[in-house]
């Protein structure tokens, strides 16, 4: 199985599905998962929308933005979030 959970685009310039800067999350078309991996999965963007300045992506993506100064800022509770979803992924795998 493939999976994206995260985008990283230059600052301010549009990508894939209009993303900018850094958005984590995951693309429900994108890959066909089980029900465990899809509730861990929806656990990640939970503890992801509570980071400090995550702002939501509406459109293609289930996911949360984060322009290059709240990275900054944030950088250890993004980089928690991303090991919490790689240990529950694990666990489900």
């Amino acid at each position: 199985m493939h999976l994206s959970i995260g985008w990283v685009f230059p600052p301010r310039r549009k990508g894939w599905f209009g993303l900018t800067d850094l958005t984590l999350g995951y693309d429900p078309a994108g890959v066909e998962v089980t029900e465990s991996v899809k509730m861990v999965l929806d656990r990640f963007t939970n503890v992801v929308s509570g980071i400090p300045g995550a702002t939501v992506k509406r459109g293609g993506v289930l996911g949360y933005n984060f322009e290059p100064e709240t990275i900054i800022v944030a950088k250890e509770a993004i980089g928690q979030s991303v090991a919490e979803l790689i240990k529950g992924l694990d666990e489900v795998l």
